[in-house]
């Protein structure tokens, strides 16, 4: 499957699915699909993805090309994600769920993340960033554990409560 720089392929409701043996280019997937799976998982996205409906599920993916998540709704992760382009939160909620994030690069649209009691979450990367939760409920902004090797500054815009582990694993990691 190929997208075109700048280029969109919008799936509108249909899945994806079948046998997409390589992803390439650098244009943009969009999905509105409420399937379990509206794209493949496990599975390295060159393109950006973008999660465009409403209550969507997220598969277990690794997002090289970015991840959006825009539309009214919960987008819940099915499996652990790693975001390695950029995370974009531009509407709606994304949850964690039982599951691991990963955020490799930059993150906008902050307060727009949802957690849980076994949730993770990953900060890798170099740049500052950012990083806000849903504060509908003190569930929505637990994790479980919260790891950062990002050697820079995470400013928290608002409460985040950690049950399990906080890890600062970078020489110069701070979490503000």
């Amino acid at each position: 499957m190929a997208t075109t720089t700048g280029g969109i392929l919008n799936l509108v409701t249909n899945t994806l699915s079948g046998a997409i043996l390589v992803n390439t280019g650098t244009g943009t997937l969009q999905t509105q699909n409420t399937s379990a799976t509206p794209v493949p998982a496990n599975k390295t996205w060159i393109s950006i993805v973008e999660f465009n409906g409403g209550t969507q599920s997220v598969p277990a993916a690794t997002f090289t090309g970015g991840l959006t998540v825009s539309a009214s709704g919960t987008k819940t992760a099915a499996g652990n994600i790693t975001a390695d382009g950029p995370l974009v939160l531009s509407a709606g909620v994304l949850s964690i769920a039982s599951n691991t994030l990963t955020i490799n690069s930059s993150l906008s649209g902050i307060n727009n993340l949802m957690g849980s009691a076994t949730s993770n979450l990953i900060i890798g990367g170099t740049d500052a960033l950012s990083l806000g939760f849903n504060q509908t409920n003190s569930s929505s902004r637990t994790l479980q554990n919260y790891t950062q090797s990002r050697n820079a500054t995470v400013t928290l815009t608002n409460a985040l409560e950690v049950t399990g582990l906080v890890n600062l694993s970078g020489t110069t990691s701070i979490l503000a």
